[in-house]
């Protein structure tokens, strides 16, 4: 574990995505936390509690999914990653956009490829090779 201005950040994810679990639901539920997650997740108040104790099983993982859904587990994934689902869809956006321009960089040279090819062979129509189609 190691401290990070006010926050402690444990290397292990285990960990972070516990305590991510347990800061949402204090703040979902500020009063009577335990007994809100037991109601929701369809567990004992006392294994809830263990939930907030950031520990938990594959088997309250999957009743906790069942519960508040894929969706609100992955956001506390992110958190715990230090990150936001806003972030994450974003920096996979701006990876996709960089990825297009790049593809395009290859289109381009492609045809000016194939220009300087069909300048090359003129009007020989021997040398032309298949008929490669024209660029959009």
């Amino acid at each position: 574990m190691t401290i990070t201005g006010n926050k402690r950040v444990d290397t292990s994810k285990d960990t972070c995505l516990g305590r991510a679990m347990a800061d949402e639901w204090r703040r979902m539920y500020p009063q009577n936390t335990a007994g809100r997650i037991a109601q929701d997740v369809g567990i004992t108040k006392k294994a809830a509690e263990t939930l907030l104790l950031e520990q938990f099983s594959s088997t309250s993982m999957g009743k906790i999914i069942a519960a508040y859904g894929p969706g609100w587990v992955a956001e506390r994934v992110l958190e715990a990653a230090g990150t936001s689902l806003e972030q994450y869809i974003e920096k996979q956006a701006l990876a996709a956009e960089r990825e297009a321009a790049v593809a395009k960089a290859k289109a381009n040279e492609a045809r000016e490829r194939l220009a300087r090819y069909r300048a090359a062979v003129g009007g020989r129509s021997g040398d032309r090779g298949p008929d490669l189609g024209q660029a959009e």
